[in-house]
C-alpha cells in the first residue's frame, strides 16, 4: 500500500524528471543553429529595432510599425536580448521556456483529473 508521503515523492519525481527532460529536447542546442524559419528571423529583427528604438509599445521591422503578434511575445524577446544579448539561444529561450512550463502544467493537470482513476 502507497502512503502519501511516497505520493507526494514519486509525483516530485516525476515533476523533475519531465522539466530535465523538457530542458534536454527544448534547450539543449539552441544556439548551436542559426534562426533559420523565416518568423525567428522576423520577430529578432523587431526585437532589435525595438531596442533600437527605445520603443517598449511599438514593434517596428524595417524601421515601419508593424502589428502582427501581441506586443508581450516582442517584450519577451527584447528582455532576453538586454540579458544574454541578441543570439539564437536568447531568441528562443523564452518559447523554449514556456514549453517546458506547458509540460509541467499537462501533468499537473492531468494527474489532478486522474488522480482516483489510478491502479495502485
Amino acid at each position: 500500500m502507497t502512503t502519501n508521503t511516497d505520493l507526494k515523492f514519486s509525483h516530485a519525481k516525476l515533476l523533475t524528471f519531465l522539466a530535465v527532460l523538457g530542458y534536454f529536447i527544448l534547450m539543449c542546442g539552441n544556439g548551436i543553429v542559426s534562426l533559420s524559419n523565416p518568423d525567428e528571423v522576423f520577430y529578432t529583427q523587431t526585437a532589435k529595432e525595438m531596442l533600437k528604438h527605445h520603443s517598449w509599445a511599438t514593434p517596428y521591422i524595417f524601421d515601419a510599425p508593424h502589428f502582427e503578434k501581441p506586443i508581450f511575445f516582442f517584450w519577451l524577446l527584447m528582455a532576453a536580448g538586454k540579458v544574454m544579448g541578441v543570439t539564437p539561444f536568447a531568441m528562443r529561450f523564452f518559447p523554449a521556456l514556456f514549453g517546458i512550463l506547458g509540460v509541467l502544467a499537462a501533468y499537473g493537470i492531468a494527474f489532478c483529473l486522474f488522480r482516483e482513476k489510478r491502479s495502485a
